[in-house]
């Protein structure tokens, strides 16, 4: 495995699960041991996002298909049962997201119009009795409490309307449970001619479109950020957020609630050993190989946090994302008259997209490997790449910017300390799951990270959600990761949300994994089985 390293100035103050210095014990090897498995039997939407409350031994799953989250008690692993559902819709559209801490659920519930404020609700996790409600931002779509259980934190994405007229800015929600206070932070004071204008990294990607209420330009930085996932540190003072769309990250102080600073967090050269992917679902296998000029934007969904010897590190899970929207219209000349790009009978109107296959672009040829790569099928030509990086000044593209990094991702105080290159499509791919027809995409698109602590040792499950199942690596040394096992999923599809169960929390005293999958509408049980291994 390759270890590469780029300098992009994470001090180190970065973590979120609930360790300090952290003992070398013995190398373990690591298994996920299928208990049972919930099936909603509603099939896609149904098992989304999934968190584990210890006081009542219950599991609450984010249920889209019935806009409810389903309560499983897993007192017996073996045997989950449903008991109860809460309706999400008497407070707003439906859930996005749960979190649970010391008897306490918190559910994010977007608005009916999602572009509108969007509500937390608080229930107790034993009888599920609303205790309070709060106001969030534009779709809150993660919900998580500190760790000392005193904020509840929400990341609200803030997404444009369909037809992109209408643009909330994204926001944090922070609650104070103490003073049952929420304050909403905003990224207003790094608008452009803001008093914070200057403290924005330039490769931070702010490209949304012009039109109503945004400058000349395009969107305002405000507005363009989309906040995705929320880590927090041990001690609950910091926080740090993930910005999917814009590749980057913010730390907030939360002793002040303010935002610290914004980190942008470049790219992956594609060019370089151990980073090979595979780049066209037209080749007919599977042809991992490098290409010059052409990289991946880490672009990360889920993250979570460890410390080790009294550094903190940010564990990414690289999934990438593009904006792409469409609304309805009746045909092209309403398309048109509603400012739309283009019309399609199936998808509607275009209102904005940032995705094309690299071979449609007028590109510098002999930047590619070989000439012929741009517009080969088998080669670069079938990469879906962005349209707002990578030109020079003549409009004329000089590098592939691809969305997510296939990988994911350990950052330090230096920067990026471990990637996991191209090791993943390798894995999936020997385990029969890779998805060649995901190969112009994003591959086997690792989206969900949890972490856990296991007889001394830290390790990272990390979610793929076109390959299915789940990968487990050893990260107790940043330094020195090692793979450790994959669960496939059986009938389980699209893992979306994990939780790790310790062995202090587990109803049978033996460390546990929650996996929801989106598409099955299923909830699986896992048992982390560890053995000793020799190094």
């Amino acid at each position: 495995m390759v270890t590469h390293f780029t300098k992009l100035g994470l001090v180190a103050a970065v973590s979120l699960a609930p360790f300090t210095a952290i003992a070398a014990k013995p190398l373990q090897d690591v298994e996920l041991q299928p208990l049972a498995t919930y099936d909603s039997g509603l099939g896609e939407g149904a098992a989304e996002i999934v968190a584990y409350d210890a006081t009542t031994q219950r599991l609450f799953i984010v249920n889209a298909t019935t806009t409810t989250v389903d309560v499983l008690d897993i007192s017996n692993p073996g045997t989950p049962e449903l008991v109860t559902q809460i309706d999400a819709t008497a407070l707003g559209n439906g859930a996005n997201s749960v979190a649970a801490h010391n008897g306490k659920v918190a559910v994010a519930i977007q608005a009916e119009i999602k572009q509108a404020a969007g509500t937390i609700a608080l229930y107790d996790a034993a009888n599920l009795e609303l205790i309070a409600t709060y106001t969030a931002g534009a779709l809150p779509d993660m919900v998580t409490f500190t760790h000392d259980g005193n904020k509840i934190l929400v990341a609200n994405e803030g997404e444009p309307s369909s037809d992109y007229t209408l643009d909330p800015e994204g926001t944090v929600t922070i609650i104070d449970l103490g003073t049952s206070g929420a304050t909403q932070l905003g990224f207003t004071d790094f608008n452009i001619g803001g008093p914070r204008a200057d403290e924005l990294p330039d490769r931070i990607r702010v490209f949304g479109p012009t039109g109503t209420g945004r400058p000349a330009g395009g969107a305002r930085v405000a507005q363009d950020l989309e906040p995705e996932y929320i880590a927090v540190s041990p001690d609950s003072k910091t926080a740090w957020v993930s910005l999917q769309e814009n590749n980057g990250i913010a730390e907030i102080d939360l002793k002040t609630n303010t935002i610290t600073r914004i980190v942008a967090l470049g790219t992956k050269d594609y060019s370089a050993e151990g980073n090979e992917i595979d780049a066209s679902d037209k080749d007919g296998t599977f042809n991992l190989r490098n290409y010059t000029h052409t990289v991946g934007m880490y672009q990360p969904d889920a993250i979570a946090t460890y410390r080790v010897k009294g550094v903190d590190y940010l564990v990414t899970a690289n999934e990438g994302d593009a904006r792409d929207y469409w609304f309805d219209a009746v045909d092209r000349a309403a398309c048109e008259e509603a400012g739309g790009i283009e019309f399609d009978d199936e998808d509607g109107c275009l209102a904005f997209t940032e995705e094309v296959r690299f071979g449609k672009l007028d590109a510098v040829a002999d930047h590619f490997s070989a000439p012929e790569a741009l517009t080969r099928k088998a080669l670069l030509g079938r990469l879906k790449v962005t349209t707002t990086l990578g030109q020079d000044d003549g409009g004329v593209y000089q590098t592939a910017y691809s969305y997510g990094a296939r990988s994911f991702s350990i950052w330090g105080p230096e920067g990026q300390v471990f990637d996991s290159g191209s090791e993943i499509a390798t894995i999936t791919q020997a385990a029969g799951t890779y998805p060649d027809k995901r190969s112009d995409d994003k591959g086997s698109e690792p989206e969900s990270v949890v972490i856990g602590k296991v007889q001394g040792r830290v390790y990272a499950f990390i979610g793929l959600e076109r390959a299915g199942g789940v990968m487990v690596y050893d990260i107790t040394d940043p330094a020195d990761v090692s793979f450790k096992s994959y669960q496939t999923g059986g009938s389980d599809v699209a893992p979306e949300g994990l939780a790790f169960i310790s062995e202090e929390a587990s109803p049978t005293g033996r460390p546990m994994l929650a996996v929801a999958n989106e598409v099955s509408g299923t909830t699986t049980l896992y048992e982390i089985a560890v053995t000793s291994a020799a190094k």
